[in-house]
């Protein structure tokens, strides 16, 4: 199996609470924040937001992580940030029972754990949005079980 390369300066330029604009196959794009990062593993834990979608230009104060729901919370690898995905400002992050996952990942040692690649994460969303087609993945409820219930 080949390694997975990485970019270490993406995950020394992140910072806890940094949101980022997601790009859907719409042409739209969802608000995601950065809530932990795994400098040793290369890989940071997100939250994604019910109703962050936007098209056209971001309007920074539009969105109040404090306020959204979270949808969402899963580890990704950083590939795709700012590379797709845009920096678009930095706020505190809200507490959500979606942290355990990461606190199980500190006290287990990472047994368990999830990662999803950056580049699929996209299509990860767009299923939960329906947008792109659940029947697409070859196991749809592992894609599910990655967000809240609706």
């Amino acid at each position: 199996m080949a390694k997975r390369k990485s970019n270490p300066t993406i995950i020394k330029n992140l910072k806890v609470g940094d949101l980022f604009a997601v790009p859907s196959n719409d042409g739209g794009r969802y608000i995601c924040q950065v809530v932990y990062i795994m400098k040793e593993l290369h890989n940071v834990f997100l939250y994604f937001f019910e109703n962050s979608k936007f098209y056209g230009e971001y309007i920074s104060n539009d969105f109040d992580a404090e306020k959204s729901k979270v949808i969402s919370g899963f580890f990704v690898t950083p590939e795709n940030f700012y590379n797709e995905w845009i920096h678009i400002g930095n706020q505190p992050y809200p507490s959500h029972s979606v942290l355990d996952k990461v606190e199980r990942v500190k006290v287990y040692d990472l047994k368990g754990m999830t990662t999803i690649g950056g580049g699929l994460v996209s299509k990860y969303v767009d299923t939960y949005f329906g947008i792109y087609p659940i029947e697409s993945w070859g196991r749809p409820e592992h894609v599910m079980s990655q967000f809240l219930p609706k």
